[in-house]
């Protein structure tokens, strides 16, 4: 396998990891280092992308993501947060493991319509989707 393809999927894997590790925190202060966390991994997947692909564009795209959602939002959320001191912890609104039941069953939803896609056993109903690009919804044809 390339090993492009290879460091997307991981990186991929880190970004799902951060948006699991950002459902079980329980204090403000964590739950924004979490945010800050999947923000960085998020900037680094659209860099990897850009660099991969050569494609240059993406750079400014990564870059404002690693400023304004990594960067300058957290930093400006935990200075809200002492200047008001908030030290509680979060409240769910969803118990963790409705949310993670949720998630589960959306990935496999989303595994199952990806190699449905691949695989050409799928009719899109959009019009405009072509075979190398299926990004429309699709319905299994028995």
């Amino acid at each position: 396998m390339n090993q492009a393809y290879e460091i997307a999927h991981l990186l991929a894997g880190v970004m799902l990891v951060t948006s699991f590790a950002l459902l079980y925190q329980e204090r403000v202060a964590a739950v924004l280092n979490a945010f800050a966390a999947q923000s960085i991994t998020l900037a680094l997947a659209v860099a990897w992308a850009a660099w991969s692909d050569d494609r240059p564009d993406l750079f400014i795209t990564a870059l404002i993501a690693l400023t304004l959602k990594g960067i300058v939002i957290p930093v400006a959320l935990h200075r809200t947060v002492a200047r008001l001191g908030i030290h509680r912890e979060v409240e769910k609104v969803v118990g963790v493991g409705a949310a993670g039941w949720s998630a589960r069953n959306h990935t496999s939803m989303t595994s199952l319509s990806v190699s449905m896609c691949a695989s050409g056993a799928a009719r899109t109903w959009a019009s405009g989707c072509t075979a190398s690009r299926c990004t429309s919804v699709t319905r299994a044809t028995g």
